[in-house]
């Protein structure tokens, strides 16, 4: 099995920082909760409130890992959505989406969040595997709308990987959350902050791109510890190929 081809994997449930309080009013945490039927086994590898949780991209592409789109939204209804160039908008007569673009429909496109009465965010889609959960098999999704803070910092710790590393797929990251306060004059506002951390060092990352990247027969979880047993295997076998059999050449 290729990872990073795209596969439709069973979705286990929903990673939030946000939820609805007893007034039904939605309010920001400072730490992870699941949602979906198998909440449960987040709450048994985690505990009832992780700051921090072991992640596992299953693409090397951004944008199967990390969707970044627009949405326009009126509550929990989603009317629109696109990359700045297509978008897919809702019809009622159709009861279905239909695609339109700035091209041809642009001013339809700008005028569309006052006849929604709605506006136009940035929102990151993350899908992905959490190693510590046991039991089931699938991935998380997890949305963040933090177009100035959690997503450009996402963004850059992904490309960075795969900068370094020549792939993304196996490598773990620490997924966390903190509470900030805004820094804007007279603001007291504090809001959730999502930040990817690789849990692999930049040497370890050198020895991913120089004897693993691009491999598709290594599957799974690159700990640093399996990094350095592949790379001394790698080492050993090009060693063995190089040394001399009784004739004096190379084998």
């Amino acid at each position: 099995m290729q990872l990073n081809k795209v596969v439709k994997f069973p979705i286990l449930g929903k990673i939030k920082v946000g939820r609805k309080n007893d007034r039904g009013l939605p309010e920001s945490l400072e730490y992870f909760v699941a949602t979906g039927n198998y909440e449960n086994y987040f709450k048994d590898a985690f505990g009832e409130k992780p700051t921090s949780i072991e992640i596992m991209f299953l693409s090397d592409e951004f944008e199967d890992s990390c969707n970044e789109r627009f949405e326009l939204r009126q509550g929990a209804k989603l009317f629109a959505y696109g990359d700045g160039e297509t978008f897919q908008v809702y019809d009622e007569q159709k009861d279905d989406y239909i695609c339109k673009t700035m091209t041809k429909d642009k001013d339809f496109i700008n005028t569309l969040h006052t006849k929604v009465k709605g506006k136009w965010e940035t929102v990151l889609h993350m899908s992905f595997l959490i190693p510590g959960i046991r039991g089931v098999f699938g991935v998380w999704q997890l949305s963040t709308k933090g177009e100035k803070s959690s997503i450009p910092t996402i963004q850059g710790a992904f490309q960075l990987v795969k900068n370094m590393a020549g792939r993304v797929t196996g490598i773990p990251f620490d997924l966390q959350v903190k509470k900030v306060t805004s820094n804007k004059p007279n603001s007291k506002s504090k809001f959730p902050v999502i930040n990817l951390i690789p849990n692999v060092s930049s040497g370890h990352m050198e020895k991913v791109k120089q004897f693993i990247s691009g491999n598709s027969d290594f599957i799974g979880l690159l700990t640093e510890n399996k990094i350095d047993d592949i790379a001394m295997n790698e080492v050993a076998k090009q060693v063995e190929y190089m040394a001399p059999d009784c004739s004096g050449s190379p084998r």
